[in-house]
């Protein structure tokens, strides 16, 4: 186990491949004064990993309203900052309760395919010269996203967890389900 206290400096490069993203994206983020590069241009990766995080919630609010490629990179960019969180937690010996965790995923998968499933309805209300048939063409894609998102091991395992859990309490909706879990806190 790592020493929780001791702080990583690595490349920009290596911030970038751990993030799964690409090096230039790290650049823009420099550049733009989110995240500070050390004297040697280095990154301190935890303070940069918060930083690019505080950033993109940031961003992410403001673009709440909107959907569209904009609003899921963000999205998805801080989903890999949370997943990096967390396996950087874990390899300082930090842990997060599993559960707790898999409910977060569940809700922002649910949160997801909710407002996925209605975008095929937006496009058609501000765009009423598409014929009738885009609508079921955006809805097969919609389908076929979430399907690919659910088909992901990591989400098969959450909501495995999440069944096992509603099961247990009771429960038939990831909103009851969360409610049980807050009335336990």
């Amino acid at each position: 186990m790592k020493n929780p206290n001791r702080q990583s400096i690595i490349t920009q490069a290596a911030f970038a491949k751990r993030l799964k993203v690409n090096p230039q994206r790290i650049t823009k983020l420099i550049d733009a004064g989110i995240i500070d590069r050390r004297p040697d241009g280095r990154l301190n990766f935890e303070e940069s990993l918060a930083k690019a995080q505080t950033y993109l919630r940031a961003q992410e609010e403001s673009q709440a309203l909107h959907s569209g490629k904009n609003a899921l990179i963000t999205r998805k960019l801080l989903l890999q900052c949370e997943r990096l969180q967390i396996e950087n937690d874990r390899e300082r010996g930090k842990s997060h309760e599993k559960e707790a965790c898999c409910l977060s995923l569940m809700t922002l998968l649910s949160g997801a395919s909710y407002q996925l499933h209605g975008l095929g309805r937006r496009v058609m209300a501000r765009l009423p010269e598409l014929p009738r048939n885009a609508l079921d063409a955006i809805d097969n894609e919609v389908d076929g996203t979430i399907d690919f998102l659910k088909s992901d091991p990591f989400f098969r395992e959450a909501d495995e967890m999440m069944q096992a859990l509603m099961q247990r309490a009771g429960v038939k909706s990831l909103e009851e389900l969360r409610k049980t879990q807050t009335e336990a806190v």
